[in-house]
């Protein structure tokens, strides 16, 4: 399977293009029409291909599948995966399949003016739906079986931050205009790859205003007043320690990443606020950082998702070595699943923890909240923007379209194949897309929470 968000541009790194004619492939190239028609998928002949409807929980959506043999056993044998891989697309940068948007009902909150990624919300719910049996299955036995499989992995893991580093970097590293700069997806003033917050009882009006939302409650949170060092892990492009050090002007911040594009582009940045001497970023992984003295406060804004499971411990003992253990404040913005999903997590192969971020995890607020208690800190106060990600990945997508063509155009000069271009295109719209609507009201699959924690029990 293809690992990293570099390698789905090549169609070889992808065996779902490529299936092996096995007993499995074969049994679902010739009954899969009927699987899918007791799913309750409606099954149809096209010029081309077959034609997918699917009407669950509310959600409608249709699929064009124009290489049926590939398509649905890829659907039917790697779920979210085998879509991933055949709409990204093959040897010629087309995809296996399209959204119908005569077959797809796209509510107003979701629309971005483009049918086909608005469209891969609605199937992403849709489908959500429809394989709720079987999911409910899928957790039950994974839980069951946890202790077991989780004391082999744990056994046969071999952690090391060079790993880390190289996973982060095929991430991070990819393109950076395609994240910041004029035709990023990103915001401009603080350009933040996390959930904005919707104030209570507030209209949306900008990514921007998300954005700032965001900032204000983390700052509010670390209490900075009564503060004078700030250790930040994930520097990201520096909007938030910039942020920060202009809200409150007398802390130090240390700023930590181990994405070496990114701490360029932060230092520029910092260099161009005139805050060089007050905002410092290493290229350093937490577990190797050993300050002179423990910092006052610590944040770490959506960092731990790229954390292991299995490294979650060394994770928890680095924030309690870095912090003041009797005044200190730490502040961590965290995606979250439900603890019923955590041992289905440990062992997902889907297409975010295989081409978009190897070697992460998500786990419950639970899970955080016990690991931090076990060291002394109690959670004081969570703020829950599982909905303000739902209308930050609307924003996102909307900028990713409306810059497409000027980034395709450039990219394109730069010496890449417009095959390649396209495909990595369609690879993160669907990324995107799919990861709004885990977070849409009706799916509850996964949750975004900001939380702080305080020394004591």
């Amino acid at each position: 399977m293809s690992q990293h968000l570099r390698d789905f541009n090549d169609p070889e790194a992808a065996p779902i293009l490529q299936p092996e004619l096995d007993p499995i492939q074969r049994g679902l190239m010739n009954h899969g029409e009927t699987i899918l028609n007791g799913m309750g998928v409606n099954v149809s002949d096209t010029s081309d291909g077959k034609r997918l409807v699917i009407n669950a929980g509310g959600h409608m959506a249709g699929m064009d599948v124009h290489e049926p043999d590939v398509v649905i056993p890829a659907l039917l044998r790697h779920g979210s995966n085998g879509l991933f891989y055949t709409y990204t697309g093959g040897a010629d940068g087309k995809p296996l399949w399209t959204i119908n948007s005569d077959f797809t009902a796209v509510p107003g909150d979701v629309n971005t003016g483009n049918p086909d990624s608005d469209g891969l919300v609605i199937l992403a719910q849709a489908l959500h739906s429809a394989t709720e049996r079987p999911r409910k299955v899928g957790r039950f036995a994974a839980r069951l079986i946890a202790p077991f499989m989780d004391a082999r992995a744990e056994q046969q893991w071999r952690m090391s931050t060079s790993r880390t580093k190289e996973e982060i970097s095929r991430h991070y590293d990819h393109r950076q205009d395609f994240y910041v700069g004029e035709h990023g997806i990103l915001d401009q003033k603080y350009t933040q790859y996390s959930s904005g917050l919707l104030l209570p009882g507030h209209e949306f009006e900008s990514l921007e205003e998300l954005q700032r939302h965001k900032v204000e409650s983390i700052a509010r949170k670390l209490e900075l007043e009564g503060a004078e060092t700030l250790l930040e892990i994930g520097t990201g492009w520096g909007g938030l320690a910039i942020a920060l050090a202009e809200i409150a002007p007398h802390i130090k911040i240390t700023s930590l990443t181990i994405s070496e594009e990114q701490a360029k582009i932060a230092r520029q940045r910092i260099k161009e606020a005139g805050l060089e001497d007050r905002i410092e970023v290493l290229c350093q992984d937490y577990r190797d950082l050993e300050p002179e003295n423990k910092f006052d406060r610590a944040v770490s804004i959506e960092m731990i998702e790229a954390v292991d499971w299995r490294d979650l411990p060394v994770y928890f003992d680095a924030l309690t070595r870095l912090v003041d253990p009797k005044d200190g404040v730490i502040m961590l913005q965290s995606i979250n699943v439900a603890p019923e999903q955590e041992a289905l997590q440990r062992r997902s192969n889907g297409f975010a923890s295989t081409a978009i971020f190897p070697g992460g995890s998500l786990v419950s607020l639970q899970t955080i909240s016990k690991g931090m208690a076990e060291r002394g800190w109690r959670m004081h106060e969570a703020t829950d923007l599982t909905r303000s990600y739902d209308l930050t990945l609307r924003e996102w997508r909307r900028n990713m379209h409306t810059n497409t063509s000027a980034l395709t155009d450039r990219w394109v000069e730069e010496g890449n194949s417009p095959e390649a271009v396209a495909r990595s295109n369609r690879g993160f719209d669907f990324y995107l897309a799919f990861s709004q609507a885990g977070f849409r009201k009706g799916t509850d699959h996964i949750q975004d929470w900001q939380t702080s924690f305080r020394p004591g029990q």
